[in-house]
């Protein structure tokens, strides 16, 4: 319908149309309403229904829950929405059977649960199907069910019972599930899920999931992966080979379970769970009655809601609009380098290892655009700073291994703790030292899970190897930059060094100083002629068992740097983990209005052409 010229003053067009919703983007993750800003009148919407549950015994993996966009999708300003968000199935052991996903709705629309593994035992169509059983060998179940256009799912993959019993792969949003091969005793992957890059920005993002690299089922921007199929049977000759698992699909399928292949082991692992809140199935698992399959993932509803003007405007019109703030604004893309620290793992107690340093990721100096972190305008990220590990105490005296630190859909590892009782040193961001023995107990590894290749380097490494008896020598904790020290060979009692940090000058004033992630130095036994000093970047030092007195204790790793705790001696104490950092590093000239950090205890600074954001407890950061 056309506009008088005297309604527009004096041109003659269309109606005047405008939804002014900041391309705010929402995600819901329960049932319940959802409430348009006072502006919008169109949205971007995608609806994902629960993941189906993993089956058991070389079972397959469940389908992921249905996923549904609709673009440009009219709706009424200020107004409340009823939302369905379904849960993911149960899988099979201990729930009777695999059980389907529930759906998810909004806006009039349903998307159908993902299909549980190993129909006909239970409901195997779905959002996407679940995987094919290996009794009888079965084709996967079908995908897309009920049907939509476009499509919300794929098929599973078939199973096998050759040499080993293997399940199919659910199917996923973006692919069909992987089917099992017999002669090679693997189970199918999981099928890979949809993207939703086009429709809510490029990775990383707030509400995306956030990468978990390592374990094949997570990717920023990527929901509704199927779940791996299981695989194998204890001592069956053929049966899956030790770690061989059948990954869940990309976008949160959980991966397959698997038992080892090799006489006389039972090496079982379960099937995973599907991520919650990204539709994904849950995995099979490898034996009857021994190990549980995973649970699906449950749904999630993503809302953007969108800027838009049609139809022809005065000047005066866009003035005005400008003036009270409801013309649209454009969203603006600023590449920023990071740099992410988890928290230290604590020092185990009486002749101990130190603790691992936190996990250490960046693009600076020199990152590659790729490398960099992308930030919106109109955007707020949610920022955890890891805290770290608590120092050892009786009766285990294991340190505690630190928390992650995660922000803009990357994550830093908590350092490992420092071993005991007697033990191996914990993995993490680097592995924590292991404790004395005869022989010594192994250093936890590092870089465990593995950072993505976008880093650059691996996120740490390795603790050292403890000390062999009765030196009471522990192992020093791995940093960013050098393993840790193993500790004193037969008649020593010195314990190991710490391992070095990193240099990294992203914020040159920052309190703590320019290198981080240090590792937790070792105890040392009666005699040491001095402590094990923690790696430079916030390592504690070890403690010394001084018989008779003094004795010296460990001490804690430094906060804000991520340092590994020291180990501590006997009758005496060990340190605990420091704190993790997340550092943003921007220009200055691409700051808007609304930039924030929360909260106070977070800092902003100037460097030169560039804004620094640093984060020493969690919080948020708002372009």
């Amino acid at each position: 319908m056309a506009k008088s010229g005297r309604s527009q003053g004096g041109i003659i067009g269309k109606i005047n149309k405008t939804s002014f919703g900041k391309n705010k983007v929402t995600k819901t993750t329960a049932t319940g309403t959802f409430t348009t800003q006072p502006g919008t009148t169109k949205l971007t919407y995608t609806i994902i229904a629960g993941g189906g549950g993993g089956d058991s015994d070389g079972g397959a993996g469940g389908g992921a829950g249905g996923v549904y966009t609709t673009e440009c999708h009219p709706v009424c300003a200020a107004t409340g929405y009823p939302i369905t968000i379904g849960g993911g199935g149960a899988g099979d052991v201990p729930s009777p059977v695999s059980v389907k996903g529930e759906p998810s709705s909004a806006f009039g629309t349903t998307v159908t649960g993902g299909g549980a593994g190993g129909f006909p035992r239970s409901c195997g169509p779905g959002g996407s199907g679940g995987g094919g059983t290996k009794t009888p060998p079965q084709c996967g179940l079908t995908g897309n069910t009920p049907p939509l256009n476009p499509s919300q799912g794929n098929p599973g993959g078939s199973g096998a019972n050759a040499l080993g019993e293997q399940g199919g792969g659910g199917g996923g949003a973006g692919g069909t599930g992987g089917s099992a091969c017999g002669p090679n005793a693997h189970a199918g992957a999981g099928g890979a899920g949809r993207s939703l890059t086009p429709f809510y920005g490029t990775a990383p993002q707030p509400f995306y999931a956030s990468n978990t690299c390592g374990t094949g089922n997570t990717a920023c921007g990527v929901f509704a992966g199927g779940g791996g199929g299981g695989a194998g049977k204890p001592g069956t000759p053929g049966g899956a080979p030790p770690g061989q698992i059948a990954v869940g699909g990309t976008g949160g399928g959980g991966d397959g379970g698997v038992a080892s292949g090799c006489p006389g082991t039972a090496s079982i692992s379960k099937g995973q769970d599907g991520i919650v809140n990204t539709g994904g199935g849950g995995g099979g698992s490898a034996t009857p009655g021994g190990w549980e399959a995973g649970q699906g993932g449950s749904g999630v509803l993503l809302t953007k809601e969108l800027n838009y003007q049609a139809g022809v405007w005065p000047m005066t019109s866009q003035f005005n609009k400008m003036t009270d703030g409801t013309w649209v604004q454009t969203e603006a893309m600023i590449d920023a380098d990071y740099l992410i620290v988890a928290g230290g793992g604590g020092g185990g107690r009486d002749s101990a290892g130190g603790g691992g340093a936190g996990g250490y990721i960046t693009s600076f100096p020199g990152g590659s655009p790729a490398s960099k972190i992308s930030i919106g305008s109109w955007s707020t990220y949610a920022i955890t700073v890891g805290g770290g590990g608590a120092a050892g105490t009786a009766p285990t005296n294991n340190g505690v291994v630190g928390s992650n630190t995660t922000g803009f859909c990357k994550t830093a590892h908590g350092g490992g703790y420092g071993g005991r009782s007697p033990g191996a040193g914990g993995p993490g961001g680097s592995g924590g030292g292991g404790d004395a023995g005869n022989p010594g107990c192994a250093g936890g590894p590092g870089n465990d899970p593995p950072s993505c290749s976008a880093y650059g380097a691996p996120q740490g490494n390795d603790g050292g190897q403890g000390g062999t008896t009765p030196g009471e020598a522990g192992g020093g904790g791995g940093g960013a930059n050098a393993a840790g020290s193993a500790g004193g060979g037969p008649g020593s009692s010195q314990g190991g060094a710490g391992g070095a940090g990193k240099p990294n000058t992203i914020a040159p004033a920052f309190p703590g100083g320019t290198t981080f992630a240090g590792g937790g130095g070792g105890a040392s036994g009666p005699g040491a002629p001095a402590v094990a000093p923690g790696g430079a970047g916030g390592g504690g030092s070890g403690g010394i068992h001084d018989n008779p007195a003094p004795t010296l204790n460990g001490t804690p790793g430094t906060n804000g740097l991520g340092g590994g705790g020291g180990g501590g001696p006997g009758c005496g104490t060990a340190g605990a983990g420091g704190d993790g950092v997340m550092i943003i590093r921007f220009p200055t000239a691409s700051k808007t209005p609304s930039y924030s950090v929360t909260p106070g205890t977070n800092t902003t600074a100037t460097v030169g052409d560039c804004t620094v954001a640093t984060f020493t407890v969690t919080g948020t950061f708002t372009m």
